[in-house]
């Protein structure tokens, strides 16, 4: 690595100096010409008509333009050598996890009752080339119209602590227990996976209206 690295720093400090032998070159045949058009015997008349400050000052912008463009090339090298010499290596992250999410990595759905129970199920891989030690931690749920609104809704998952090995696969059931009290409305938990972190994923249950029972008396005829 360090031969192509002297090998590049070599070919970019070449062509700089191609680059600033080019621009003498340029500057130095301007220089001539202007010289030659300003001291043609016998033309005095026509000189005065083009004005020799407009010609100095044509020639001054045009040397501060190959300056300029000089300054460029050069800044251009240095800044390619700098790159070349300090380009970090590619890191190794085969053996790392890493994932990043700005949400959760799934989301799982559900709807009942208040005193109902709610059954949901995923399937956990293990991409790791480790095993992993896994728990399920859950956040309390909060009501999606209005987020202070807290409620605690008993969360089983079964299993809720195991171990994965490389390549394995789990399935995790979980029974969500909606509260007597649950009013009507979309409520939210974040459940972390321990072992896989950052990653988590979200429940979203919908408590739907309490259904009273009412009876309906009848009347039957005999026979």
């Amino acid at each position: 690595m360090s031969e192509e690295k002297s090998s590049l720093a070599k070919e970019i400090e070449d062509l700089v100096s191609k680059s600033i032998e080019a621009n003498k070159v340029f500057m130095n045949e301007g220089i001539r010409m202007v010289k030659q058009f300003t001291n043609q015997p016998g033309d005095k008349k026509n000189i005065n008509i083009f004005q020799p400050e407009l010609i100095s000052n044509a020639f001054n912008a045009y040397a501060k333009l190959n300056i300029q463009h000089l300054k460029n090339v050069i800044d251009l090298g240095v800044s390619l050598a700098k790159q070349s010499g300090t380009q970090p290596a590619a890191t190794d992250t085969s053996n790392t996890d890493t994932t990043t999410t700005a949400g959760p990595a799934f989301v799982l759905n559900g709807s009942g009752a208040p005193s109902t129970k709610v059954s949901l199920q995923f399937l956990l891989d293990n991409i790791k080339d480790q095993p992993v030690t896994c728990r399920l931690v859950n956040t309390t749920y909060s009501q999606q119209a209005d987020t202070t609104v807290q409620q605690v809704f008993e969360t089983a998952f079964l299993p809720q602590s195991f171990v994965l090995k490389p390549g394995d696969s789990q399935t995790v059931n979980i029974e969500i227990s909606i509260p007597e009290n649950a009013a009507a409305g979309v409520y939210n938990s974040n459940v972390q996976v321990e072992g896989f972190e950052p990653a988590y994923f979200s429940i979203y249950i919908t408590v739907t209206e309490k259904q009273i029972k009412t009876s309906v008396h009848g009347s039957r005829k005999g026979k």
